[in-house]
């Protein structure tokens, strides 16, 4: 079962994410990001190694991060 349909809440990283806030064009390009972050929250499962899912996220939100920057 993943962290979203165990009823766990998801991690707090995934707020980082969000993109409503960002000019249009930037959100478009954080769109991509917040989707495929959901995507792998949904398919980890508790047989996941819980740093290794962190890390997997945090490297995620590091190349959003890049590519908003990127764009600006």
């Amino acid at each position: 079962m993943s962290n979203l349909t165990d009823g766990n809440p998801p991690r707090p990283i995934l707020r980082y994410f969000e993109h409503n806030h960002l000019p249009p064009a930037l959100a478009e390009v954080a769109r991509m990001f917040h989707a495929l972050a959901h995507e792998l929250e949904g398919r980890f499962t508790p047989d996941t190694d819980p740093a290794e899912h962190t890390t997997a996220l945090r490297k995620l939100l590091e190349a959003k991060d890049a590519a908003v920057r990127a764009h600006l």
